[in-house]
Order: structure tokens, then C-alpha cells, then sequence
């Protein structure tokens, strides 16, 4: 599979970019902004101006990733669900005036408390996430939904049925540590054509490290085939926890992507 360097994004925590905002531009490569909840309540304009004239000189674009720390759609408790939609809100609001056209959201199903009550589940997530379906349609952003602790593709299967507005967003980490499913099978799982985005990072299916590429135990070949054999274009967002990290896994990526 050969992914062009276009569709090649770096994971970059806002704060963190706008602290090395001069060093991320030299790589000429595209960013998904993740948006923490600090950052919605006190989103500095002269910030959002300062990362929008830097992308714009520079010919690159943004994505957002939106908040998901404690935050729950699908909760039973109406005061979590209520500052989760605020949340995503707030964070579609900041997609507008970062010029970003997507948001990565993580379905937030928690299987093991979730399993037994996986309808009770599945409709309070519809509810909130219906709210952020038609914010997103009206500011003409795109949705993705994450696999992020799901044990199978049934939860974000629902929610992509629920909203066909949205797409997913696949994380392959998430996928290796906590679904025991194959790449083939799992992949099965999401109607086609709906998968938009593939997170990378890697680990060795005991926990999310957040390992550069190519250090862990993930099958990359094996994965990349199966999404090609799907006939789907995503982009890509590499997910680094460290400078040093991003180094080894654009290195690790040279196999995959072209060379413009």
C-alpha cells in the first residue's frame, strides 16, 4: 500500500504545537490538533490566529480531535451527559476557527460496565450525539468516531448507523490491545466506506503505550493490506508521545507513504 505524504497527519496536543509550532512546520506535514478541555475554556484568540497564519503560509491542513478525558454521551448520569455535549460543542466551535473540516470524537463505550446494558447505552449516546450530528452538518464538519476501550466494532457499528453523517476514525492501537478480533473481521465490522481516518501508534496488546512504529508487536503489512483491499482513501495520523517517537515512526513509514 502506498499512502500519500498528503494524507500523512501528526498527532499535536495544542499546547505542545504552539510550543514547538516553528519545529512542527520544518516537517511539512499536515496536523490533527487534539483540543483538551483547558484549551475549550480558554481558547486565546491570538493562539488560534497565531496556528491559522502558520498553516495557511505553509499550504497545510487541520484536523481537530475533540475532548474525551472523563467525558461519557452514553452515561446514565444527566450532568456528564450534559457537559459532554457541551464539550463537543464548544470543540466544533474551535474546529470553525481553526479552518479544520473534521473531528475525531471516541465512542466512550466502556465494556465492562457498559456490556449488559448496551441498548440503555447506545440511546443516550444517540441523543447527545443527534445534537452534534446537526452542529457538525451546519458548520459542514465531518464526525469520526474512535474505537478507543471497545472490545468489538458493535459500538461504533450502532453509532455509525445511528448518524450517517459520521464516518470512523480507526484507531489500530486501540484495535491490538483491547478487541481480539483480526484485522479482517474487525474491519468487517464497518459498513464500507465509512472508515475515514486510521490512527497509528503501537504497543504489544497488553496495554495503549503509545510505542513509536515498527516497536511493538503490530502486524503494519498486514493491517495496511486489509485496508487496501477495502478500496478505501483515509488519512493516516501518526500518534506520538515523544519528539524522539515521531522521528522513529516516520522513518518506520518511508515503506508506505510516496515520496512527494
Amino acid at each position: 500500500m502506498i499512502i500519500p505524504r498528503k494524507n500523512i497527519y501528526i498527532h499535536a496536543p495544542i499546547f505542545r504545537l504552539l510550543d514547538r509550532l516553528d519545529e512542527f512546520l520544518t516537517l511539512k506535514m499536515n496536523a490533527e490538533i487534539y483540543i483538551i478541555s483547558d484549551f475549550v475554556d480558554n481558547p486565546r484568540p491570538e493562539c488560534i490566529e497565531r496556528i491559522n497564519s502558520a498553516f495557511d503560509k505553509s499550504g497545510l491542513s487541520r484536523k481537530i480531535h475533540g475532548p474525551f478525558m472523563d467525558l461519557n454521551p452514553g452515561s446514565p448520569d444527566k450532568k456528564i451527559k450534559q457537559i459532554t455535549l457541551e464539550r463537543f460543542t464548544d470543540a466544533l466551535r474551535l474546529c470553525t476557527e481553526l479552518k479544520a473540516d473534521s473531528m475525531v470524537l471516541h465512542s466512550h463505550y466502556e465494556p465492562v460496565f457498559m456490556r449488559e446494558h448496551f441498548k440503555k447505552w447506545l440511546d443516550n449516546s444517540m441523543a447527545i450525539l443527534e445534537d452534534v450530528s446537526q452542529d457538525a452538518q451546519k458548520r459542514k464538519i465531518s464526525i469520526y468516531i474512535e474505537n478507543s476501550l471497545d472490545d468489538s466494532t458493535k459500538a461504533v457499528g450502532a453509532l455509525l448507523k445511528a448518524h450517517p453523517y459520521f464516518g470512523a476514525c480507526f484507531d489500530v492501537a486501540h484495535h491490538h490491545a483491547f478487541n481480539p478480533d483480526g484485522w479482517k473481521r474487525a474491519l468487517e465490522g464497518y459498513p464500507q466506506g465509512s472508515i475515514k481516518e486510521v490512527h497509528l501508534s503501537d504497543n504489544n496488546g497488553d496495554e495503549d503505550a503509545h510505542l513509536p512504529l515498527g516497536t511493538g508487536s503490530i502486524n503494519f503489512e498486514e493491517f495496511f493490506a486489509e485496508i487496501e483491499k477495502r478500496g478505501e482513501g483515509p488519512v493516516f495520523t501518526i500518534e506520538p508521545h515523544a519528539p524522539e517517537d515521531l522521528v522513529i515512526s516516520l522513518e518506520f513509514m518511508k515503506r508506505f507513504m510516496d515520496g512527494d
